[in-house]
């Protein structure tokens, strides 16, 4: 009995695998030699040991499948649809071929497979490229208010000339789409868009967003309390907070969902910097355990985050917003949870923590990534959303990794510094923050 299998496919496993594995033993890949002739397919099978007995009539995209027959060693191009796939010749004997199917949505949809020979020949085989629902990644700014413009980033966006994709909230609401392409989606933000996860449908099924529109879920900070985060730090330094950077000779920069933090907005930062400045360049929040200054993971949604997830399971979100007219070229952006007993601010205050080599911290600098545009990182007068998951907080102030890891205790206190990290160039940036919220990665 045939099946589609739609499960992941392991790749080079079972049955397959083993075979070839005869093959590459005695032989080495490059001495790879091509036959003359017609191939042959017998069947299609999972490269999955445990459907090692399920012969496929079809498979989803970038899945990888094991073809079984006779000369395959004649195949010069292999085609899916009209997609063409990447031979490993390390992964073809005369009686099986490896091979995975190409990512890219077929234009022309035949249901067959189409095997080249060396002679030009075709030889088609039935063999259906299965799409999957549309898949939802991540939303350029997860805030985005209602009429703007934003793009959701993923696969398998597609429409069809008789269905109309579409992009909902939970309500049911739908999105103007603007544009698509397989992986990106541009869309106009509804006036009665609900928070929530979203909901894509195309063509070939329905699926839910990894993300939430307007995620308000375990908000630290929020800079004024409208969704119950921390209005200020509560340290060393507390922070400069806004309601707009008019008065600052920045008016591009307008609030997206009430005020927020800003660093760097009165300094210069050299093209390796260290400590960049006081407040415009420091946020610490030290806890005193009392109702208005928490410890951060006895908050209930975090409380309740951390009761159902590990911390190597979680990521730290905000929106940022670096205007293009103060752009961010050199200092990283440095992020550390910590303990009560690294600092508290009634029986432990104190700024030690921040200078030495143990703690662990993050290192977010993404002008580095821009050297052949002068490091001129900017996101062009628009909110974005920053993900950073907490299992990239494993640096010392020097950009080495420590030994010494989080645990799901570590989360009392938190600290933003810029300071270090790779060389740019010298700036007076204006890096906006808002909404610095810890969730689980989707």
């Amino acid at each position: 009995m045939n099946h589609i299998f739609t499960g992941k496919i392991a790749v080079a496993l079972g049955v397959c695998a083993m075979a070839l594995g005869t093959v590459s033993c005695d032989d080495e890949p490059d001495k790879f030699k091509s036959t003359g002739g017609k191939p042959v397919i017998e069947y299609v099978r999972s490269t999955n040991p445990a459907q090692a007995d399920s012969l496929l009539t079809g498979a989803f995209l970038s899945n990888t499948v094991c073809l079984v027959g006779q000369n395959l060693r004649a195949i010069h191009e292999l085609y899916f649809n009209d997609q063409k796939a990447v031979l490993n010749t390390s992964l073809i004997t005369d009686n099986h071929m490896i091979v995975t199917l190409p990512s890219q949505i077929p234009a022309k949809v035949t249901d067959n497979l189409y095997m080249i020979n060396y002679e030009g020949d075709t030889i088609p085989y039935p063999f259906k490229s299965l799409v999957p629902a549309p898949k939802a990644s991540t939303m350029s700014c997860e805030w985005a208010p209602a009429g703007s413009t934003a793009v959701i980033y993923g696969d398998f966006f597609v429409n069809d000339p008789s269905f109309e994709m579409t992009v909902t909230d939970g309500a049911g609401n739908k999105a103007e789409i603007q544009s698509l392409e397989q992986t990106k989606l541009t869309i106009t933000i509804p006036e009665n868009w609900k928070p929530g996860y979203l909901n894509l449908t195309s063509i070939y099924g329905k699926s839910k967003s990894k993300f939430r529109y307007k995620d308000n879920l375990n908000i630290l900070f929020d800079f004024d309390g409208s969704h119950g985060g921390q209005l200020e730090g509560h340290g060393w330094h507390s922070a400069k907070t806004y309601a707009d950077l008019v008065e600052q000779g920045v008016p591009e920069v307008t609030p997206i969902d009430g005020r927020f933090i800003a660093f760097g907005v009165t300094a210069t930062w050299k093209e390796d910097s260290w400590g960049a400045g006081e407040d415009d360049g420091h946020l610490e929040y030290w806890p005193e355990g009392t109702p208005e200054f928490p410890c951060l993971k006895d908050k209930p949604d975090f409380a309740d985050i951390l009761k159902r997830n590990d911390w190597t399971e979680l990521q730290v979100k905000f929106e940022m917003c670096v205007p293009a007219s103060r752009p961010w070229k050199s200092t990283a952006m440095r992020m550390m949870f910590t303990p009560s007993s690294v600092v508290h601010y009634t029986n432990n205050a104190n700024n030690t923590y921040i200078y030495d080599g143990t703690w662990a911290r993050s290192l977010y600098q993404p002008y580095a990534e821009l050297k052949n545009e002068g490091f001129n990182f900017n996101t062009a007068d628009e909110w974005v959303t920053v993900s950073v998951p907490l299992t990239s907080f494993r640096f010392d102030r020097q950009g080495k990794a420590v030994s010494e890891l989080y645990n799901n205790d570590s989360f009392d206190g938190f600290t933003i510094t810029f300071e270090g990290g790779d060389a740019g160039a010298e700036c007076s940036p204006v890096i906006c923050v808002d909404n610095i919220r810890v969730v689980p990665i989707e």
